[in-house]
């Protein structure tokens, strides 16, 4: 890689994936040496490659994902076997490794996602009910509040101011606390 050259055919710069790391190879020369790996590793010939490749519509075999230079074809094989099956996308071929390839656990997730999204869907219906239900509940109480209170306000009744009497005869003292009645000063002689 003297120079950024490529180091297999020595003309072309190097390829720099994303994330800055060098590969050694012009996008070319690494394209066919990953093609050559590739029929090594797989026992895969190119021919047999591109035609399945073609077959697949160039798209990952159970989630239909385009392959790019960012998404390349995985190589899915039957591990007790080594019998070739298709090609996957990363994620889907992590997925099947995961379940290690056992039909019987596939299908048992595939049940729980059904059992799960039920519940959940189930839940959620619920919680909706049971929010509706508490709606009208407070519907309800605040209709039977409003109907217990009055309608209009009603003023409040204004009393007479307290009258003062006089405490020699009783009888009523006016606003200078003199008796109408006896005529002494708040009950009292002057």
């Amino acid at each position: 890689m003297p120079n950024g050259l490529c180091a297999r055919c020595g003309q072309n710069p190097v390829y720099v994936t994303e994330g800055g790391s060098r590969s050694g190879y012009c996008l070319d020369c690494r394209t066919t040496y990953s093609a050559e790996l590739y029929a090594i590793k797989t026992g895969l010939p190119e021919s047999q490659r591109v035609a399945v490749l073609r077959r697949q519509h160039n798209s990952c075999a159970i989630c239909s994902t385009p392959f790019s230079l960012h998404n390349p074809p995985c190589y899915d094989h039957e591990h007790k076997r080594e019998v070739f099956r298709g090609f996957l996308c990363r994620s889907c071929n992590l997925g099947l490794g995961a379940f290690r390839d056992n039909i019987r656990v596939l299908a048992a997730a595939i049940v729980y996602l059904q059992d799960t999204e039920e519940a959940i869907e189930t839940e959620y219906a619920t919680r909706l009910e049971r929010e509706r239900i508490e709606r009208e509940d407070e519907e309800r109480v605040q209709s039977y509040l409003n109907s217990q209170r009055p309608n209009k306000l009603q003023p409040a009744r204004r009393l007479p101011p307290r009258q003062r009497n006089c405490q020699d005869c009783n009888g009523y003292l006016n606003s200078l606390g003199i008796c109408k009645r006896c005529g002494k000063e708040n009950g009292q002689e002057k």
